[in-house]
């Protein structure tokens, strides 16, 4: 069914909201310096229906890999339960020690993870949200989904120009609060909590099949556990916070946040995945029911307005991450110490190119198809695994070298490329364990922390050496 009709209140809503985090922003206390942080001020609420909303999009996408296990809902709870609440146990003042983790890569690392950043968030990551959001509001509203598409990104480059991520934040609570009123409409109005799964179905459908034909659905539940953790861990402490410049002050309430956040995630997990498979098990009164639902305008626009909202926020977040980790590659110093004007312009025009730059892929979303949501996973795996392994090394070995860090960051990318080149090749070298996205992810990590022990403690060797000979 095709609610093309509907287009003018989502225009509305996307509008109102907009303005309603400008005028919320801008009379706050707080202004300029706000731009790449969420204020000293704010409430932790607000923070996580942020992280929330500007994390749905991503969580689905990882969540491909794992829906054919028997219970991946148990896997999904555990991961996210690790994922959160490891790091606030074992590691006290998460921000200042990454900062101190930072402050030993060579600046020529720094500028090779930069790249490898900028690739990510520039080209992937865009492109596998255009091609999740452009299939599913295509599906309903027909030929007007491109002006659609053009506006939300519009909307969300032009919010994170005017006041960066205090706005940012602002906007993505309540379109947290949209999705979350969206859901609970669709079950009531659906009459069944599992609603929402069967529009969701048509939203994993072809991802699953994708994944499924290529043979890198996971199979093992312990390496798809500590994979699926080891890139949840990155969505809430490195993507969602260290590239945000936080401080001090905000670590209890990013920490909040992130709790919220994860199990707001464990309970749809738990609302909209039964303990089946979701495939072949599914009640065979599942077509015919989520036929039902589809032809109910009502409910088909409360589903493509949490879709809106979900979109919306991610580009938002996405946009913000960029200008962010740019800024920070060329003044990072500077930056820490007190955010000036140049500051302030050079993330804003990185805004503008991303914004376009978005803008031009929607074309070219679909027909490169469900292959984006693969390349996602991996390049994501392989970036967040490399960096993880040698930073919880950092974490547990005070006495880690710098030489050991870079060893275990370029060790582990190294590996990562070759496992996923190598499968293409046609070479049957690595067993199909490894070739799983998680799998992967999993060897990517504990190769990353081998080379960074091994790293450091050649570099410790010489440096006892040459004290002998002193």
């Amino acid at each position: 069914m095709q609610i093309s009709h509907y287009n003018s209140f989502l225009y509305i809503f996307v509008g109102i909201i907009a303005s309603a985090s400008i005028y919320f922003s801008r009379n706050s206390e707080e202004r300029g310096s706000n731009f790449f942080s969420d204020g000293r001020n704010s409430l932790w609420i607000i923070s996580a229906l942020s992280l929330f909303s500007g994390s749905i999009f991503q969580f689905w996408i990882l969540l491909l890999p794992v829906l054919s296990l028997s219970v991946p809902t148990i896997l999904i709870m555990l991961s996210l339960i690790f994922s959160v609440l490891l790091p606030i146990l074992l590691v006290k003042n998460k921000y200042t020690i990454v900062n101190r983790f930072m402050e030993l890569l060579s600046t020529n690392l720094k500028t090779f993870l930069f790249l490898v950043a900028i690739v990510f968030f520039v080209i992937i990551q865009p492109f596998a949200l255009l091609y999740l959001g452009e299939k599913i509001i295509a599906q309903f509203l027909g030929g007007s989904y491109h002006f659609l598409l053009v506006f939300l990104i519009g909307v969300a480059g032009l919010t994170t120009l005017i006041g960066g991520k205090k706005i940012v934040a602002y906007a993505n609570s309540m379109f947290g609060i949209a999705v979350i009123a969206s859901m609970l409409v669709i079950m009531y109005l659906g009459k069944s909590v599992s609603a929402p799964l069967m529009f969701l179905q048509m939203l994993f459908a072809e991802g699953v099949q994708f994944f499924k034909n290529n043979n890198f659905i996971e199979t093992n539940w312990i390496i798809g556990l500590i994979g699926f953790s080891i890139i949840t861990w990155w969505m809430w402490w490195i993507d969602n916070s260290a590239f945000h410049l936080q401080g001090k002050q905000s670590e209890q309430r990013n920490s909040n946040a992130a709790i919220f956040a994860s199990f707001s995630l464990i309970v749809i997990a738990l609302v909209v995945f039964p303990t089946q498979s979701f495939s072949e098990t599914l009640p065979l009164d599942v077509p015919v029911a989520t036929s039902m639902l589809v032809n109910n305008e009502l409910l088909v626009f409360f589903f493509v307005l949490g879709v809106v909202s979900v979109m919306v926020s991610a580009f938002s977040h996405s946009f913000q991450t960029i200008a962010t980790i740019v800024v920070m590659q060329f003044f990072h110093d500077r930056v820490l110490q007190n955010v000036e004007e140049k500051h302030i312009l050079v993330a804003r025009l990185v805004i503008v190119l991303s914004a376009l730059l978005t803008i031009l892929y929607i074309p070219f979303a679909q027909l490169f198809g469900a292959v984006t949501l693969l390349v996602y996973v991996q390049y994501l795996s392989l970036l967040a695994a490399s960096i993880i392994g040698a930073f919880t090394v950092f974490v547990l070995w005070k006495n880690l070298y710098k030489g050991g860090i870079a060893v275990g960051i370029i060790g582990g990318m190294s590996a990562g490329i070759i496992v996923v080149v190598l499968p293409y090749s046609g070479t049957e070298i690595l067993t199909p364990l490894l070739t799983t996205p998680y799998g992967a992810t999993t060897g990517i990590f504990f190769f990353s922390m081998f080379c960074s022990i091994g790293g450091s403690v050649i570099v410790a060797r010489r440096v006892s050496k040459r004290s002998i000979v002193v």
